[in-house]
């Protein structure tokens, strides 16, 4: 069996992809492992523990869409019609999965099938929870037109500025108002820069700045402080969320959802270093690449169809109860969902096969 070191440009996004992945899927593990601080008690062990792996997934969304910024930022102007393909297709995966959820739910409950009803959901709501990304995404691509001069034009100082502006007004501020102001304080809104917060924007001029611009040669000797520092985010935000938590009369889903992830920059960037440095610094078997590749090719497809073994009665929850008479209960979260990772993986191999929908996944 050959080993290799050479395509690790390439291998390193797919390494992410599965990362990113596992990831979403553990974010929907609800009080199994994402809002699981929500049901101990506080200052706890459990409860500590449950803070820090909940801060630590949330590098999922940020690193899909980094990795889109990755390879579609850095293309020369394209023409309308491949503009309008991706776009397209994209709009259709929305449209088949929104159906096929709203078919599931209408079934499921004994509901008549209602078509205005269901444009009107597909319109204006999500009809299955994670289809949000797609609208996102489709977003992202309408504005690749005016991304792509501005992340190819920026020079490197530019982006560090950006990414240091974001850091301290979206991330670092709003948690030491809640560390030292006790959140009764605020910076005035007119200083907020919102519009270079949004995850469509940051995130994928992030991804293309790493990819384009960073030596992966020189990588670590230039960027390994990103390493602590990220650590020291993760601290960060686990303490403003605790003390969120004593100043609401308690943590809550709401308390989770505003400061779980305003590090996330910081933290998409160190999960980007270890895998690039992974894949260029270990030598990858040529078998364990191949498995990588192929996972990663998947990744579109184990995304749209994983919460169909989340809910209760379904394949998590059973996996999940059974693996923990024998370990602890984040190990068996983790480990059940790796098993809904790989039952997905087979399931999307499998409809790749199937010429119109290898086209779509």
């Amino acid at each position: 069996m050959s080993n290799t070191k050479q395509g690790s440009r390439e291998l390193y996004p797919e390494l992410l992809r599965v990362f990113a992945c596992l990831a979403v899927i553990l974010i929907h593990t609800k009080t199994r492992g994402a809002s699981r601080a929500l049901v101990f008690d506080r200052g706890t062990a459990d409860y500590w523990l449950s803070l820090f792996f909940t801060v630590y997934i949330r590098f999922a969304i940020p690193a899909f869409l980094a990795i889109s910024g990755a390879f579609l930022l850095g293309r020369k102007e394209e023409t309308l019609k491949k503009q309008a393909a991706r776009i397209v297709r994209i709009a259709a995966v929305l449209l088949i999965f929104s159906l096929f959820y709203y078919l599931v739910d209408v079934i499921t409950s004994g509901e008549k099938i209602r078509l205005l009803t269901f444009l009107k959901l597909v319109y204006s709501t999500n009809v299955n929870f994670v289809l949000w990304y797609l609208y996102t995404y489709l977003a992202f691509l309408v504005s690749l037109p005016l991304l792509r001069p501005l992340a190819q034009n920026l020079s490197n100082k530019g982006f560090l500025y950006m990414f240091g502006l974001v850091l301290l007004l979206g991330s670092l501020v709003p948690c030491l108002e809640v560390l030292i102001l006790n959140n009764r304080v605020h910076y005035h809104p007119r200083l907020s820069l919102s519009w270079m917060s949004e995850n469509l924007v940051i995130y994928p001029m992030f991804g293309y700045f790493f990819h384009n611009r960073l030596d992966p040669e020189k990588d670590i000797k230039d960027w390994w402080w990103v390493w602590p520092a990220s650590a020291v985010s993760i601290i960060i935000t686990v303490f403003t969320l605790h003390r969120m938590g004593g100043i609401n009369g308690g943590l809550t889903t709401q308390i989770l959802r505003a400061y779980v992830e305003r590090f996330n920059l910081l933290h998409t960037a160190s999960v980007f270093l270890l895998a690039r440095c992974l894949c260029t610094r270990l030598t990858i078997p040529g078998w364990m690449s191949g498995i990588i590749t192929s996972v990663g090719s998947c990744v579109f497809g184990i995304y749209l169809t994983h919460v169909l073994f989340m809910e209760e009665n379904s394949l998590f929850p059973k996996l999940w109860t059974f693996l923990r008479t024998y370990m602890g209960g984040l190990t068996s979260t983790v480990l059940a969902s790796m098993g809904v990772m790989m039952v997905c993986y087979l399931i999307v191999r499998v409809l790749k096969i199937i010429p119109g929908i290898r086209k779509l996944l």
